[in-house]
């Protein structure tokens, strides 16, 4: 038999159920891994939520903090509407975005930004038009 040839029989079923159980536990532990990816994400959301005392709080831990896209895309999703209508309100384009964490923030706001309601939008609207006049 050369090197090339695997071996038949017997031997050749065996390998091939270990070939699948090796597989199968590989598989098994990327899932773990990203399983426990998720759970830091979710913890490091929640984490920085409750650090929130304000807007103001909210910006700067936005600005400050290494957050990826799917982190950021987290953390903007669970936001109530009102707070996301604020960022929505400071990153109205991605005109003068010079830092890497504010252009993933724009991002991730126009991605929820798209799959909000037309009745959403409106309270949107609505708070963002409150918001500029309380500035004023």
């Amino acid at each position: 038999m050369s090197d090339t040839q695997r071996p038949q029989g017997p031997a050749s079923g065996v390998l091939n159920s270990l070939s699948r159980i090796g597989a199968v536990i590989v598989g098994m532990v990327e899932t773990r891994l990203k399983l426990i990816a998720i759970e830091l994400e979710e913890e490091k959301i929640t984490l920085i939520l409750n650090e929130v005392h304000s807007f103001a709080d909210l910006l700067d831990i936005l600005s400050d903090t290494e957050l990826y896209a799917n982190e950021f895309d987290l953390l903007i999703n669970t936001l109530p509407l009102p707070i996301f209508a604020m960022l929505l309100s400071q990153y109205p384009n991605d005109d003068f975005l010079d830092r890497e964490s504010e252009q993933l923030l724009f991002a991730a706001l126009q991605r929820r930004k798209q799959r909000i309601s037309t009745e959403e939008m409106q309270q949107i609207e609505h708070f963002i038009t409150t918001f500029q006049r309380e500035e004023m």
